[in-house]
């Protein structure tokens, strides 16, 4: 069901972008605009479909329309769209290709936050943190100087690392990546139900066992000796 916001779109116009053909100004100008407007419906049906966290939504999106772009080229479109359904057959690529996304998305997460925020983890699963506080600098009995903060953040994105890898490769990358959309992106656990297809509850017991566990992992980086 197509909301009163979205703009209109038919099977013609999707047709018409998928099709080969020379460029011009105006037809190019005129498939520029089809394109825009297919991307919002993306969007709405994927956000309806449960990818209610914009950076897996946009991904999905750009697959989804390679894709058909790809696909449409070998396909016999006038026999298989006599009587229409272009619009449909985009959408269901768009249901088929959401999985893929939200799991390539969370290999990125986990690799973009290791990379390039290994502190705020380190911060987030401290062992001597009384409660997560979410973005914090390193806290505990230790006086920052007794610790070399660099040290310690290898440490944890090698720790981390050796967890990811160590069991169900799959599975941890998307706990650990649902842990740091909690945690850093303030997804809250209804948005993650959607998207991970669990009840909120579930959602909350893996939470707080990954921390748990990612905790265990690391724990002996934030003692002086386990960074020298």
């Amino acid at each position: 069901m197509t909301a009163y916001w979205e703009p209109a779109l038919n099977d013609a116009d999707v047709r018409l972008l998928l099709t080969p053909a020379e460029s011009n100004v105006e037809a190019d100008a005129l498939r520029e605009n089809i394109y825009l407007r297919l991307r919002v419906r993306l969007r709405s049906f994927l956000r309806r479909s449960g990818l209610v966290l914009e950076d897996v939504r946009e991904t999905c999106v750009d697959l989804t329309v390679l894709r058909a772009r790809t696909e449409f080229i070998a396909l016999d479109a006038g026999g298989l769209f006599a009587t229409g359904g272009e619009l449909a057959w985009v959408l269901k690529i768009a249901a088929e290709t959401a999985p893929q996304c939200v799991e390539q998305s969370d290999e990125d997460l986990v690799l973009h936050s290791l990379q390039n925020g290994a502190g705020d983890v380190a911060a987030a699963i401290d062992p001597r943190r009384a409660a997560q506080t979410g973005r914090a600098g390193l806290r505990g009995n230790a006086p920052a100087s007794a610790l070399s903060l660099a040290a310690v953040f290898d440490c944890v994105r090698h720790a981390v690392g050796q967890y990811l890898s160590s069991h169900r490769r799959t599975t941890r990358h998307e706990n650990v990546a649902m842990y740091l959309r909690f945690t850093f992106a303030k997804a809250t656990h209804k948005d993650l139900a959607n998207l991970y297809n669990r009840s909120p509850d579930a959602v909350n017991q893996r939470l707080s066992k990954t921390r748990r566990e990612l905790t265990a992992a690391a724990q002996h980086c934030y003692s002086k000796e386990g960074t020298q």
